[in-house]
């Protein structure tokens, strides 16, 4: 017990380290085993009984356990254990043979997939109860009591009958006249499909009004909810509109015949925006699939397409008094702009500072194109240098959003704002 390890000793080590090792029990030895041969070792006792001695102890058994399992076993691990071929043959069942067709009964007769299995015993059932069955000189069997089975209920199938369950999660069944949910209703002629309370519904229709009598000229409508309606600037061209719709198109009408003279249809969301530029020649159009699109006027072919992984949508556009840029309201608060001839983005003009997130506020310029200016969702309206970009003032307008807002063309100092608290308030 007292002797060192057996072995060479590592000269540089510690002389005292053996001191510590030595326990009432035993000697305490430093072992080092893989987790696979553990586990190994651990079934094989478990399941088989016996083990590997892992000590180093000449003296000791090689085997933990039972010897005759481990000798039965031939000192196989759990893992190295295998069945031979003749235990494999002896496991393996065997089937009887078919036989042959053309023999009924007796030996070699036709069994076919109901061959039994070898070393199975053949069950006779015979019919009791029957007259002329059996002979009167044979002794009557004992009837052997049949075990009682208990049966097993079947799990009710989803769907069966009396499976239904209602829960009403209301304060009371009726309402203060006694009247159930279920009750028919007491107004005459009830118009089903009209919209209940105080629900807004958009009416999928285009109405053009003459502003001096107040009545309304014409109707327009494909079955979609237009989104933005805009008419052609050219003179000659004023009986012709674009609409841009909610089934991701952009129909254009003519006034005179109310017919549908050409679709554009390459976004994939539905439109917002519809801005004329390059002399009434092109428009852009944004829409909720984050994009920008260019088109030559009655060509419904994209000539310019914009698309950025951090791009935002843009539902509000606006352009510029020099007719050169054109600014659009990205929805992650902040404005970009971007020429109308080339249709790229002015980078070094980028206009930030107000929270429009969710908000298609409306873009506006002074009427020397100085200053650039946008509502947010706070009732705030806010003031930018259109050439360095820093706000100039901020001002709290409204309580709630101020969704759109116009510059005087004549009184440049005065701007008009409109709010979702039912104000249009005029501002110097």
């Amino acid at each position: 017990m007292m002797l060192p390890v057996q072995g060479p000793q590592n000269p540089f080590g510690d002389r005292n380290r053996f001191q510590n090792q030595n326990a009432l029990a035993g000697h305490v030895e430093e072992q080092s085993m893989s987790e696979h041969a553990f586990r190994a070792q651990h079934l094989t006792h478990s399941i088989l009984g016996y083990s590997a001695n892992p000590s180093v102890d000449p003296n000791a058994p090689a085997i933990l356990g039972s010897i005759e399992s481990a000798q039965a076993n031939k000192f196989a691990t759990i893992d190295t254990l295998r069945a031979t071929r003749s235990e494999k043959r002896e496991l393996k069942r065997k089937r009887k043979n078919r036989g042959d067709l053309s023999v009924v009964d007796g030996e070699g007769a036709y069994a076919g997939p109901w061959a039994s299995w070898e070393g199975e015993e053949p069950h006779a059932h015979f019919l009791s109860g029957l007259e002329g069955t059996g002979d009167g000189d044979e002794e009557e069997e004992e009837d052997e009591p049949e075990p009682t089975v208990i049966p097993r209920k079947a799990k009710p199938k989803r769907g069966a009958e009396g499976q239904e369950t209602s829960v009403f999660h209301g304060k009371s069944l009726t309402d203060y006249q006694g009247r159930t949910y279920i009750s028919p209703p007491v107004a005459e002629a009830p118009n089903l499909l009209q919209e209940v309370g105080s629900q807004d519904c958009f009416i999928p229709k285009m109405k053009l009004w003459d502003t001096e009598t107040g009545q309304c000229i014409k109707r327009f409508s494909n079955g979609k909810i237009p989104y933005v309606v805009r008419f052609n600037p050219d003179e000659d061209k004023q009986h012709i509109f674009l609409a841009g719709m909610s089934d991701k198109k952009i129909i254009q009408y003519d006034i005179n015949s109310g017919e549908i003279t050409q679709e554009y249809d390459q976004h994939l969301g539905p439109v917002n925006t519809i801005t004329f530029v390059d002399e009434n020649r092109r428009f852009v159009s944004t829409s909720d699939d984050k994009t920008i699109r260019a088109w030559d006027f009655d060509i419904p072919v994209v000539i310019k397409y914009i698309a950025e992984p951090h791009m935002h949508s843009m539902p509000a556009v606006t352009l510029h008094p020099s007719k050169k840029y054109f600014a659009a309201q990205s929805l992650d608060n902040q404005i970009l702009v971007y020429s109308t001839d080339n249709f790229r983005q002015n980078r070094k003009k980028r206009f930030a500072g107000h929270s429009v997130a969710g908000y298609a506020c409306q873009v506006g310029f002074s009427p020397d194109g100085k200053w650039i200016s946008s509502g947010d969702g706070e009732g705030n309206v806010v003031f930018w240098d259109w050439k360095t970009g820093h706000i100039k003032s901020r001002l709290k307008a409204h309580s709630k959003v101020v969704i759109a807002h116009e510059w005087l063309p004549h009184e440049t100092s005065k701007v008009i704002t409109a709010s979702w608290d039912g104000l249009i308030k005029l501002w110097d």
